[in-house]
């Protein structure tokens, strides 16, 4: 009944879009895939499936050479010239990650594009990192469980915060993608817990008894030992897909989406 509701209603509490709206998308990128279709593209890399690992094999034995020779087009003596592309070109052939771990969207993103969105994304981080190290040294002139509590809850916004810096990177693979999300969520969650703290502390206080550098540390393991594990038995997340979102859902399919449960990253989990 929530569903034939008035638009308005189900916009705002069924998360569901008319037939026309939707109709209107799927024309809108029909026109957008013709257009590109009619556009002429330079290829420069070429995934090749075969039907037997023998084969595949075989072909990486016979074709594949040094990085240094196919830039250069120098071509060893004992290749075999029936294997030239066009009959002149050298070719660099590797063999590639797994399908799924490909991300294909971003494969037409240049190197120097790639290497400019890293470095922008970092100097942000580092942009971050400077408010955050701000924030705690305002909360450690409260008091030391506060300085603690600050620290535990921006640990625990770093995966989204790095998960958001990173849609504006382009990856080959997941598997650099995993990476630079473990450099940063690593280098936000050091420098919160460990590097912050040692540094706002005169070295005077290192040793002493009271509202100093032992405090502070004893305040830190406090907390992380128990605010995350009660946050990760609550699984607010999971729990809200799949009592809210899911009963509002448009149709199976989309109800089954919000009933798989917690997303882990590779990169979070190992920092």
């Amino acid at each position: 009944p929530l569903c034939m509701s008035p638009s308005w209603i189900q916009r705002y509490l069924c998360f569901a879009q008319s037939t026309e709206v939707i109709y209107d998308n799927i024309k809108e990128i029909d026109d957008k895939v013709a257009q590109l279709s009619k556009k002429e593209y330079d290829c420069t890399t070429v995934y090749i499936t075969f039907e037997t690992e023998q084969a595949q094999r075989y072909i990486l034995e016979t074709l594949t050479t040094s990085i240094h020779n196919a830039n250069r087009q120098s071509i060893p003596t004992d290749f075999p010239v029936e294997c030239l592309f066009r009959d002149k070109h050298l070719l660099r052939v590797k063999e590639p990650d797994e399908p799924n771990s490909i991300r294909w969207m971003d494969l037409n993103v240049s190197d120097l594009n790639c290497f400019i969105q890293r470095a922008m994304t970092f100097f942000l981080s580092i942009c971050l990192l400077v408010g955050c190290a701000f924030l705690i040294y305002l909360a450690r002139k409260r008091n030391a469980f506060t300085a603690s509590i600050i620290i535990t809850i921006l640990n625990r916004l770093t995966p989204m915060v790095v998960k958001f810096l990173n849609s504006f990177e382009a990856h080959r693979n997941q598997s650099s993608y995993q990476a630079s999300q473990f450099i940063k969520i690593t280098l936000f969650r050091w420098v919160n817990t460990a590097v912050i703290t040692l540094v706002i502390t005169p070295f005077t206080d290192t040793l002493q008894n009271g509202p100093f550098l032992i405090n502070s540390i004893f305040s830190i393991c406090i907390t992380e030992m128990t605010v995350n594990p009660v946050l990760q038995m609550l699984n607010y997340m999971s729990n809200f897909q799949m009592h809210v979102l899911g009963p509002r859902a448009v149709d199976q399919r989309r109800m089954n989406l919000h009933f798989q449960g917690g997303h882990y990253e590779i990169g979070e989990r190992y920092t």
